[in-house]
């Protein structure tokens, strides 16, 4: 009788990162998903933008249940709120 065998030794997994999140029910849906982590916006010309407070708030209802980034332009986009996310 004949084994299936995988000739390959590690399996590639793809990281998947969802951005521009502006509410408490898109977090839920990308961990549901499966996602590996999500992205706030702060910078001011986007029209994905959150104010820092807002980002802030995102990234502790999210807390250690995904990977959390915050998205600007420059360092002074994301100052305000970087301390809140990984």
């Amino acid at each position: 009788m004949t084994k299936n065998v995988c000739l390959c030794s590690r399996e590639k997994k793809m990281f998947v990162k969802v951005c521009g999140l502006k509410t408490e029910a898109q977090i839920d849906q990308a961990i549901d998903l499966g996602y590996n982590a999500i992205g706030v916006v702060t910078y001011p010309k986007s029209k994905r933008f959150c104010s820092p407070e807002t980002a802030v708030r995102l990234a502790a209802y999210a807390g250690d249940r995904i990977l959390r980034f915050v998205v600007g332009m420059t360092w002074n986009d994301v100052a305000a709120a970087a301390s809140a996310f990984d």
